[in-house]
């Protein structure tokens, strides 16, 4: 297959696949919860000063940032 055809294909899929906002948000809340989740985990097995334990407490703020702002995503009420 080459590169145009695939690109073309994939916009087709874009377009056509279209899904509500409410589907998506939960699709992103739940990914987040599986990161948040595993960062807890990990946190518990590390020193929490360590340069690993840091990156990883950032990692966390960030994904539980990115959670909030889900959350402020109007949903359709009709989907």
């Amino acid at each position: 297959m080459h590169a145009l055809q695939i690109e073309s294909e994939l916009m087709m899929k874009e377009t056509s696949g279209r899904r509500p906002v409410g589907r998506i948000v939960h699709d992103i809340n739940n990914k987040l919860a599986a990161i948040i989740g595993t960062v807890d985990v990990l946190l518990a097995q590390v020193d929490s000063g360590s340069e690993l334990g840091t990156g990883l407490k950032d990692i966390l703020a960030a994904a539980l940032e990115v959670q909030e702002l889900a959350r402020q995503i109007p949903r359709d009420p009709s989907a």
